[in-house]
């Protein structure tokens, strides 16, 4: 016998995580704290659905980013991205 249900909504990008759900795809990954899933506390809460998208957009596995022709992904987790983004602001700043 099942019991005592908890039906929730969140928005996808409050409760999506920064690594992808399996290790071989670019599949969204969620958190799975339910307490965190129930709040929608996942990393990307505070920053906002817009650097949500721009994350996930530009996020490459490694099949896809020689694919691509980037030779290696950009960034695999927040903090790389975040690495990233200051890269791309200091070359942009040199043009």
């Amino acid at each position: 016998m099942i019991e005592k249900f908890i039906f929730f909504v969140q928005p996808k990008w409050k409760i999506a995580n920064d690594i992808p759900g399996s290790g071989n795809t670019r599949n969204i990954g969620g958190i799975t704290n339910i307490q965190k899933l129930l709040n929608g506390q996942g990393p990307f809460a505070e920053l906002g659905e817009e650097v949500f998208d721009d994350y996930w957009k530009g996020y490459f596995n490694k099949v896809d980013a020689r694919t691509a022709g980037i030779g290696t992904p950009r960034y695999h987790n927040l903090k790389t991205y975040k690495k990233y983004l200051e890269s791309q602001k200091d070359l942009f700043s040199k043009l």
